[in-house]
Parts: C-alpha cells; sequence; structure tokens
C-alpha cells in the first residue's frame, strides 16, 4: 500500500479516538463509544420526545461508530500500523500505568499529561528517594557551607 495511504490511515484513526475521548471515559472511546453521553434529560432537551429521539440517535451512533471501528482496527491490524483500538488501549495503558507509578514515588508537582510523555525511566529517575551521587553531594556540602 502507498506509506502516504497508510499514514493518513493511521492519523485518521487516532484523531478519531482522540475527538471521541472528549465524551467518553477511558478505553470506551477505543471501542467507538462516547455518544451516548450526549444525552439530555426530558427537562434539558425541552421535551421527553425529544429527549428519547435524542438518546435513540447517540446510541444508533454508538453502534455504527463501534462497527467502523472494529473494521478500521481489524484494518490497521493487517497493515501492521499503530493505530486503532489494540494500539490505542495499550497507550492508554502504558500512560495509566506510569502516571501510577508517579504517584507513588515520582514528582508530585508533575500534570498527568507530562508524566505521560516521559519515560518510565524518567519516572524513576526523577523521584524523592534516589541516591546522590558523591559529585553531587560534595557540591550540596559546598553550597551549605557558603550559604
Amino acid at each position: 500500500m502507498d506509506p502516504v495511504a497508510v499514514q493518513n490511515i493511521q492519523d485518521g484513526l487516532r484523531s478519531a479516538v482522540g475527538e471521541l475521548r472528549e465524551f467518553a471515559m477511558g478505553t470506551s472511546a477505543v471501542a467507538g463509544a462516547g455518544m451516548s453521553q450526549l444525552a439530555l434529560t426530558g427537562m434539558e432537551a425541552g421535551h421527553s420526545s425529544v429527549a428519547a429521539a435524542l438518546e435513540g440517535f447517540c446510541e444508533r451512533w454508538d453502534m455504527s461508530v463501534a462497527s467502523l471501528f472494529a473494521v478500521t482496527s481489524g484494518l490497521a491490524e493487517r497493515l501492521g500500523i499503530g493505530a486503532g483500538s489494540v494500539w490505542e488501549q495499550d497507550q492508554y495503558l502504558k500512560g495509566t500505568f506510569k502516571v501510577l507509578v508517579n504517584a507513588g514515588i515520582g514528582n508530585p508537582h508533575a500534570s498527568n499529561d507530562e508524566v505521560e510523555k516521559k519515560s518510565l525511566e524518567a519516572i524513576l529517575s526523577d523521584q524523592a528517594f534516589k541516591q546522590e551521587t558523591p559529585e553531587q553531594a560534595r557540591q550540596a556540602r559546598e553550597d551549605f557551607d557558603r550559604t
């Protein structure tokens, strides 16, 4: 396949999942879900029949998008590109694991976005319990004495 077409498929899948994450929580966006989060109550919609129609539309939309995601994820898997539901779920789980590790021993001032962009080695090296090198200890003593 043309490399540009493969890149377009990969970018499109990643973009679609990113947009669905605006509505859906966690990995449900990877499954194509999320529109049902837009459903309104009868009072919010102005009438119960409008709310029911919107809810039905959102459910059908979720099923249609989930079906498209299944087809395109299969295509992405066959092409061996980094996109689709399996890839997105792996990325989500890696990011969640990094946030969890950082919460336990890492920098408490780092945002989740910052942590997800770092490698696991960088998170582990940026922690309160790390050992000083002899050079760092000497520099700290000099700084203390000077102060």
